[in-house]
């Protein structure tokens, strides 16, 4: 492939008809892999392989370029529900075209090859000018609504791996989806909510998710919190804990937060995954614990509260049964 990518380069970079244009060879070598099934992994690679090269070459090439190169190419553009709110051909044309994308992803095998090209084009856009950024709400608005539509299998629309790729090659993906309004999403698309948050506030995501960005978001996180997804959820549990055993505790809005999230988890998460939450749920009381014990102790710089926070965690973590000589306790 990468043999493959280097003479594709080669090609576009010293052929005059492709300075402007695209040579007759190069729309052949498109033809041909395009009249494979897009459900194949290894067309999704070529055609990878092949628009990474186009964009290395021209950069400033435009949605509406590509439209009309693939259409050149005996390329068709499937209908999708939802189009008639895009005002061109061409928006239409990049809904369904990341829409297709994104339904290959419903096959596991094909997750990350899937993921792969639509970060690709989505990279593409978000380095381009204005002139391409109603392309980029197209390109993101079509996984906003494939996510919220219902799969055949009852299961979830696509496979993380293919998220994973996403935001992983182009992470400010996840942030235009936050920008997206929450009424977008349907109950199926809260999977893909609860995932750009847990990649927002974890190491991989950008380094200004801070606390405050966690306060901000508290009530749409809790609304992703209420995912078909139980593992999930419990990873975007524990980074809230991260989080939560990270701050200085002056104020207890993540606290809050983390408890309101465990209260949901409790009626939720299936019985299996139940220990993962109790060991959750221990880990951030013995941080508290030994929080409130410091504070005590003459050392408030973490806890500027220590009688409210003792109070909270009476009630949170029910820590009556300790004795008197316990932290909570004076």
């Amino acid at each position: 492939m990468i043999t493959f990518e280097g003479l594709l380069e080669f090609h576009i970079a010293t052929c005059k008809d492709c300075l402007q244009d695209f040579c007759a060879s190069l729309t052949t070598v498109l033809r041909r892999i395009v009249s494979q099934p897009l459900w194949q992994r290894n067309t999704l690679l070529l055609l990878t392989r092949l628009f990474t090269a186009v964009f290395r070459c021209r950069p400033t090439i435009s949605m509406e370029s590509v439209h009309a190169w693939l259409l050149s190419s005996d390329f068709r553009f499937a209908r999708v529900m939802n189009t008639e709110v895009f005002s061109t051909p061409s928006l239409r044309h990049t809904f369904s075209l990341a829409c297709l994308l994104i339904n290959c992803a419903r096959d596991i095998v094909m997750a990350q090859a899937a993921g792969e090209l639509y970060a690709l084009i989505a990279g593409k856009l978000t380095s381009s000018d204005a002139v391409q950024k109603d392309h980029l709400d197209a390109w993101i608005s079509a996984l906003v609504f494939v996510s919220s539509q219902a799969s055949v299998d009852g299961g979830l629309a696509f496979f993380r791996p293919f998220l994973d790729k996403v935001f992983n090659l182009t992470p400010k993906v996840a942030i235009l989806i936050l920008e997206k309004d929450s009424e977008e999403f349907s109950a199926n698309g809260l999977s893909v909510l609860l995932h750009c948050y847990r990649f927002r506030l974890s190491k991989k995501g950008p380094r200004h998710s801070s606390d405050q960005f966690l306060i901000r978001h508290r009530d749409r996180l809790y609304l992703a919190y209420q995912s078909q997804d139980p593992l999930l959820r419990l990873e975007a549990l524990g980074v809230v804990e991260m989080k939560l055993c990270s701050s200085t505790l002056k104020d207890f809005d993540i606290l809050d937060l983390f408890a309101d999230l465990v209260e949901l988890s409790i009626s939720t998460i299936p019985l299996n995954l139940r220990n993962r939450l109790a060991h959750s749920l221990h880990r951030v009381s013995a941080r508290l614990v030994e929080t409130v014990a410091r504070a005590s102790n003459g050392r408030p710089e973490k806890c500027t509260q220590p009688g409210e926070l003792r109070e909270k965690c009476e009630v949170l973590f029910n820590c009556r049964p300790y004795s008197n000589s316990h932290p909570f306790y004076d």
